[in-house]
């Protein structure tokens, strides 16, 4: 899996989307390492959202809304890259937030999530949630993290445009 921002077309730049941002960290991180990227961080939260505001520099490539993973507010095939941090075990839903990441993501783009070990769903809870989105099992990958000591409380879910 490799997702290469730096060969998108000179008309458009990469769309990054950060879904449950909580206090925005990791999508600030992300704006300080790729420049040419629109950057949305996304929570259900509005008092979140207040406090990740304080990171809106840059308001033209970085944009915090207030909005639902199972209902984005974006077109089809119009992100590149989907993140999410320790919040699937909070989605009320999780079939119908991979069926819109599905949607959202552009062909060979990326989503990424990671979440603890304990409070996630194993493989066969996975391939039922794959199925209710209108994916196969195989599509949202499942894996441990290497790594040290804290690494290994962690899975990652992949999904591919």
């Amino acid at each position: 899996m490799a997702l290469e921002l730096s060969s998108r077309s000179r008309s458009r730049r990469a769309t990054i989307l950060d879904l449950g941002c909580g206090p925005g960290d990791l999508v600030v991180a992300i704006s300080q390492r790729i420049r040419d990227a629109r950057i949305v961080g996304l929570d259900l939260s509005p008092s979140m959202l207040l406090w990740a505001s304080r990171h809106a520099t840059t308001a033209e490539r970085l944009r915090f809304i207030v909005a639902d993973a199972a209902a984005l507010p974006f077109g089809d095939a119009s992100v590149d890259l989907v993140v999410s941090t320790l919040s699937l075990h909070h989605w009320p839903d999780p079939t119908d937030v991979f069926a819109e990441i599905a949607r959202v993501l552009r062909p060979g783009g990326v989503a990424l999530i990671y979440d603890l070990g304990l409070l996630t769903y194993g493989p066969a809870e996975m391939a039922d949630i794959a199925d209710g989105a209108g994916l196969e099992p195989a599509d949202i990958g499942r894996e441990r993290l290497d790594g040290g000591f804290v690494s290994r409380f962690f899975i990652r879910f992949t999904l591919e445009g």
